[in-house]
């Protein structure tokens, strides 16, 4: 029974996010808009330099969200045992892993785009990689607000 509270609850925080807002906030923007995406890509002419570097940006906002997880699970010695022994702590490493399987959902709509010959010189192309970004934003967002709060609990007298 347990463990199918806690699958239903990581279904629950996948589907009730801003992260799944965006994604099908893009969605719907390029099913319906996708005419509107092409005259932007007609219109601005982006820089080959630019775009060769674009890539790195949300795979660097990534590494520092592992980074981030990472730091906020692995705390010093009288932290953890009070986050170990906090009553929701399974909640607490459930959004985590949430966070990082959007982030590597992000990851893989920023490199669509440059594993396909167009960039982002087309609708699609324009769309995942703006999505993916605006993701990986709201997910650091995230991290950093959950980072604040848990300092916030721990430097409590």
């Amino acid at each position: 029974m347990e463990k199918i509270k806690k699958f239903l609850y990581l279904i629950f925080v996948i589907l009730y996010s801003w992260e799944f807002v965006s994604i099908f906030a893009f969605g719907f923007i390029f099913i319906f808009y996708k005419q509107y995406l092409n005259f932007v890509v007609l219109k601005v002419n982006f820089n080959a330099d630019l775009i060769k570097y674009l890539i790195l940006l949300p795979i660097s906002i990534f590494i520092w969200i592992l980074k981030e997880v990472k730091d906020m699970v692995v705390l010093e010695k009288d932290n953890i045992k009070f986050l170990v022994n906090w009553p929701n702590y399974w909640k607490f490493k459930i959004h985590l892993l949430v966070s990082i399987i959007y982030g590597f959902i992000f990851i893989v709509f920023s490199t669509i785009p440059w594993v396909r010959k167009e960039n982002i010189s087309d609708a699609l192309g324009l769309a995942l990689f703006f999505e993916a970004l605006l993701g990986m934003i709201i997910v650091a967002s995230s991290i950093y607000f959950a980072q604040i709060s848990l300092k916030e609990i721990f430097n409590k007298d």
